[in-house]
Order: C-alpha cells, then sequence, then structure tokens
C-alpha cells in the first residue's frame, strides 16, 4: 500500500509594476478576452490604447499598474492624476477566489499610488455583472455614486457606418438602390455639414463640389443632423418620433417606412458598458 503526501494548495506568486514601453500589446489581449462575453465588445488595438490612456485620459506612466503571474499578464489598471480609474482587467475565466484575490491586489496598488499622489479619492467605473469585483470594491469602501448621464459622441460617421451596415446585415430593401445621406452638424458645432453616398453596404463621402448637386445617381434621400444620427444608434431613439419631429426627413415620402426599418436595424439596443476611456 502506498500513500502519497499532498502539497497544499497554495496561490501563485504575483508581481504588480508599472508600465513599461512594450506591455501595450499584452494589455490590449487582456482588456479583449476579459470582455469578450460583452455584446458591445470591440477588439482594442494599440494605438487606440494609448490614446484612450495617456492622450486623452492623462494618465501618467506610473499610475499604469500591471498584475503578473510569472510571464503572464493577469490584470491591470491605468489612472490618471485626478484618481480616475480610466481602464482596469482582470482575467476572466479563473476561479472566484483567484479572481478577487486578483482584483484586491490591483486596487490596494492603485490606491496606495493615488495617496502618494496626493488624490482625495479614487473612482472607477466596472460592468454590474462583474460580481467579484464589484464584492472587493465594496469590501474597500467603494460606494456606487450615479453619475447621471453619459456623453456619446461620433467621430467619424462613415467609418461607423461602414463598420455597421455588413456587421447588422440591415434589410435589403435597398439592394437597387442609391441613397442620399444628408448629414448636419446638430448640436455638434463647428462641424461641417457631410453628404454621403450608400450603396448596398457602403457608404463613401461625396466630394464637396458634389455635394451642393441635385442627387446625382440617389433614387432616395435622407436628411440628418449628428445629434439626431447619435440618438438614434446610442440612445433608443424611435425612428418614429424622429419623423414625427421632422428630425429625419425623407424624400419621397413614401420611402420614410422603409428607410425607418432600415436605419432602426443600425441601433444598438443592447446594455453597455462603457469604459470611462471609451468614445464612439
Amino acid at each position: 500500500m502506498v500513500k502519497q503526501f499532498w502539497k497544499p494548495w497554495s496561490v501563485p506568486a504575483r508581481e504588480c509594476r508599472a508600465y513599461r514601453p512594450g506591455d501595450e500589446v499584452e494589455i490590449c489581449n487582456l482588456w479583449s478576452r476579459t470582455y469578450a462575453h460583452l455584446s458591445w465588445r470591440f477588439v482594442r488595438d494599440v494605438d487606440y490604447w494609448k490614446w484612450a490612456v495617456f492622450d486623452r485620459g492623462g494618465a501618467p506612466p506610473q499610475n499604469v499598474l500591471l498584475i503578473f503571474e510569472g510571464p503572464e499578464l493577469v490584470a491591470y489598471g491605468a489612472m490618471n492624476a485626478s484618481g480616475a480609474i480610466l481602464d482596469m482587467a482582470v482575467e476572466a475565466g479563473r476561479s472566484r477566489n483567484w479572481r478577487r484575490t486578483t482584483t484586491d491586489l490591483l486596487m490596494v496598488s492603485l490606491e496606495r499610488v493615488a495617496r502618494e499622489s496626493g488624490c482625495s479619492e479614487i473612482s472607477c467605473d466596472i460592468p454590474p455583472s462583474d460580481l467579484q469585483m464589484w464584492q472587493v470594491l465594496r469590501k474597500r469602501g467603494f460606494f456606487s455614486d450615479s453619475v447621471g448621464k453619459m456623453s456619446i459622441g461620433i467621430g467619424d460617421p462613415v467609418a461607423l457606418l461602414n463598420a455597421l451596415l455588413p456587421a447588422r446585415e440591415p434589410c435589403g430593401e435597398f439592394a437597387d438602390s442609391a441613397i442620399r445621406f444628408e448629414i448636419s452638424p446638430g448640436y455638434y458645432k463647428g462641424r461641417e455639414h457631410l453628404v454621403l453616398e450608400v450603396t448596398g453596404n457602403t457608404v463613401t463621402r461625396c466630394p464637396a463640389q458634389e455635394q451642393s448637386a441635385v442627387q446625382p445617381q440617389a433614387t432616395i434621400a435622407v436628411h440628418i443632423d449628428m445629434t439626431s444620427l447619435t440618438d438614434l444608434l446610442f440612445g433608443n431613439a424611435a425612428m418614429e418620433a424622429l419623423l414625427e419631429k421632422q428630425k429625419v426627413v425623407v424624400e419621397p415620402s413614401g420611402a420614410a417606412p422603409t428607410v425607418a426599418r432600415w436605419l432602426s436595424s443600425l441601433a444598438f439596443r443592447g446594455a453597455h458598458f462603457l469604459p470611462a476611456s471609451d468614445v464612439f
């Protein structure tokens, strides 16, 4: 007969250190893995991450903390000089106890940096579904603070529509038609008036000299302002209400019901969690 003596279970050693140039690829990969299950998820690239954290977010490199388990990056948090955590991720797919202890280590490290920087408070946004992270933060003294509103803007409507059209596969009633899409600035002061041509799942911008011309190829014209387009795509605005208030005008008017179905099919309808570093 044989009796084996099992080694007691232990947590692998973890190292916490500040960001170093070259960490970006691992950070983006960790973020994409962690939030892959959420409906709004998109794949980040290094350029976007640098812009969101350093350029737009204003986080000093020493305020970006990484936790490694051996050679593997398992958690990270980026905090600006005011104590706002712009972005954080803790590896998904691990045990609840592992995620709690790893989150606690990350938060202890971020709080230490915040105190050393003279911050009076520390704040963050996390997905409501991440129960382990919520438990750790509440135990560490965090409390929920309702923000009240969130601002979302469209930076490049051509790129956005070109990404949405093939992904959403909207109704194909315009397969043989071209749509002239005229977008006025709305509340986006200083933005130019855009004229786009939509053919199938492709959106192209009309050259400036053609923008005042009478619809050269399009059989349907849609007039909308950028504010209403943002509300429609991201704010659950009803297309019928926009038509009634003449925020959207369709020519000929008989095409309005079809255009309404087409535009509504592009809208984001799921519940979103948008980290503070993300804009559209």
